[in-house]
């Protein structure tokens, strides 16, 4: 949401930059400046397509090669087939309507195939894992990582990023706790640990209202 002219993630980026040493990826510009290539965004789902999904892991992979000092292989589009499928989307579901709104829409097979990803058990007690746990592991790569993700990553990051490290626990967790965040980082022991959220989600992990509320030229009404 924008708000006297800068959204939640403008905030919050101004924020992080004063306050915290802890790297953020904002893919806004990216996928904007990625739109000539094709489509970035299903039009009847609130998701990226494959290859918006691509985009994002290539900047995320070139962060952290950045960061990390580890040159990290972030691929190019040439390392894919386009296969063209039927995407259901999740907007008519929203509405009603199921496949009424299928679209035709290009996913990308990678020429050399992905590892497969395995459901992981959640830890005994963990009633905040309800979402669930991913483990994808790659004998021919090392260090470990660790992500904490909605439903954005399901749809492609999973398989990009997963490729990159030894061993990937992708967490589903909408709302974490620190709690839950530190159970997983000392069970884990990552390199890497990334949280990935579209802008929408703020709201939910974020109470701080002066950080999203504070130039409000408006008052806000019930339930915004």
């Amino acid at each position: 949401r924008k708000r006297a002219g800068r959204t939640r993630m403008d905030r919050l980026k101004e924020y992080l930059a004063e306050n915290s040493r802890v790297p953020l990826f904002d893919l806004r510009e990216p996928m904007r400046e990625a739109k000539d290539l094709g489509l970035v965004y299903h039009p009847n789902d609130s998701h990226w397509t494959d290859l918006g999904a691509l985009i994002a892991f290539q900047e995320i992979c070139r962060e952290i090669s950045s960061a990390t000092g580890v040159n990290m292989d972030c691929g190019s589009i040439e390392d894919y087939r386009f296969v063209n499928q039927v995407h259901e989307g999740d907007l008519g579901e929203m509405i009603g309507f199921g496949k009424a709104f299928s679209v035709d829409s290009l996913t990308l097979e990678p020429k050399t195939p992905f590892h497969q990803a395995q459901y992981m058990d959640r830890p005994e007690g963990a009633d905040w894992l309800w979402h669930g746990m991913l483990l994808k592991e790659n004998p021919e790569k090392t260090g470990k990582l660790l992500v904490f993700h909605d439903s954005f990553t399901r749809h492609g990051l999973i398989d990009f990023l997963g490729e990159q490290f030894n061993r990937s626990v992708f967490v589903y967790l909408r709302r974490p706790s620190f709690e839950s965040v530190r159970y997983m980082v000392e069970r884990e022991k990552p390199d890497v640990v990334i949280e990935e959220m579209a802008e929408r989600f703020l709201s939910l992990w974020l109470k701080d209202e002066d950080l999203f509320y504070e130039e409000d030229s408006q008052p806000r009404t019930e339930g915004e």
